[in-house]
């Protein structure tokens, strides 16, 4: 389940221009309701639990697959491939002594990152960047972004390294006065929602074996399951199948469900949903 729209077709994209046009129309709360979606963008994850370190009390998100302190910006996120002031001054200041610190409370708690076999533990998944939202009037968040492997390391392994790197980054952002003002984000993600992934259309073989018959029932079953939770009945927006992963040869990826939804759908309760469905 994603928080991104997913590729249309020109056809259905001006179908889509059509209707929004139809909905403003008849709609009077239509700005009303889109300006409610565009500050909900904007908000960030629940918080499931918290701790504190030397800079005060911090909150902590936990979803399936993220886990970040404070609570992260909903997906998706850039990373901005150029420093902001903030990161430079971060990187100018201690940023080598903080990375060393980070990889070695990942390595104490055996988080397994997303490093190719042949990189150093930490020299390609863990960074010092700053994430966006794309689109939005406003600065990035300095963040230390680790890329790892969920299927190695149960959910809980994540947050308490989330925890001791919060506390360390701030431990040390407070010996200098430069950056006494910078809150630092740290953000454990898993390696399939950073990488760059293709998509391509289902094969006509597959459909031929009753792959295009299924289709509408599964459609209703999910719609149905969809309509049982309070976080997904009045927030779904589309759904499609196509073939998505990460080679860009695409027979070699997966057929896949794509399903979106609002983005005032709360990530935290998507855990049970996706099980059912």
């Amino acid at each position: 389940m994603s928080e991104v729209a997913n590729p249309i077709s020109i056809a259905d994209s001006l179908t889509g221009r059509r209707t929004a046009s139809l909905k403003r129309s008849i709609d009077p709360d239509f700005y009303t309701n889109a300006t409610r979606r565009r500050r909900a963008r904007l908000q960030v994850s629940e918080s499931s639990s918290s701790d504190s370190s030397d800079a005060g009390t911090f909150e902590i998100s936990s979803v399936r697959y993220r886990v970040g302190a404070p609570p992260l910006h909903k997906l998706p996120l850039r990373t901005n491939p150029i420093d902001t002031p903030a990161v430079a001054l971060i990187r100018q200041t201690f940023g080598y002594t903080l990375l060393r610190e980070v990889i070695g409370i990942l390595q104490a708690e055996h988080v397994t990152l997303a490093d190719p076999t042949r990189a150093e533990y930490g020299q390609e998944s863990v960074k010092l960047v700053s994430r966006e939202i794309p689109d939005a009037a406003m600065e990035g968040t300095p963040t230390v972004l680790i890329t790892a492997d969920w299927r190695f390391n149960p959910h809980v392994v994540w947050e308490l390294a989330v925890r001791r790197i919060k506390k360390a980054v701030d431990k040390m952002r407070l010996r200098f006065s430069s950056a006494q003002g910078i809150d630092i984000t740290v953000e454990i993600v898993t390696k399939e929602l950073v990488m760059e992934k293709f998509m391509s259309i289902i094969p006509r073989s597959y459909l031929e074996l009753g792959l295009d018959q299924d289709w509408p029932v599964i459609q209703y079953d999910i719609l149905d399951i969809m309509d049982k939770f309070e976080e997904t009945s009045s927030h779904f927006t589309s759904m499609s199948i196509f073939k998505l992963g990460l080679s860009k040869a695409g027979r070699e990826n997966t057929n896949t469900v794509y399903i979106t939804v609002d983005y005032e759908s709360n990530e935290s309760k998507w855990g049970p949903i996706l099980d059912e469905v």
